[in-house]
């Protein structure tokens, strides 16, 4: 719950993009630029690599915290907006 108004385009939230598992981070980690593994496969990788790392793991607590199997839907939005999404992930 927000203690004060939040002004449009305020920023309330800022995390260092080395706390960032993006495509472009983790591209850095594995392969340089060139590869051919899609966000999600590469994302997969990483969080499948540092989950058996266990204790020694840098992102332990996010690790930690991730369901270990699951039979839902991982994300749910209106239909319009999946457009918005890349196409690798489109009709999914």
């Amino acid at each position: 719950m927000a203690t004060k108004d939040i002004e449009e385009g305020e920023i309330i939230v800022s995390v260092p993009e080395k706390y960032l598992m993006t495509h472009r981070s983790l591209s850095k980690v594995y392969y340089g630029t060139d590869h051919s593994l899609n966000s999600h496969q590469l994302l997969a990788l990483h969080v499948a690599l540092q989950r058996r790392l266990g204790p020694r793991s840098s992102w332990r607590p996010y690790i930690d915290m991730l369901p270990v199997d699951f039979d839902t839907v991982a994300v749910t939005f209106e239909e319009r907006l999946g457009v918005l999404l890349p196409r690798c992930v489109q009709g999914l």
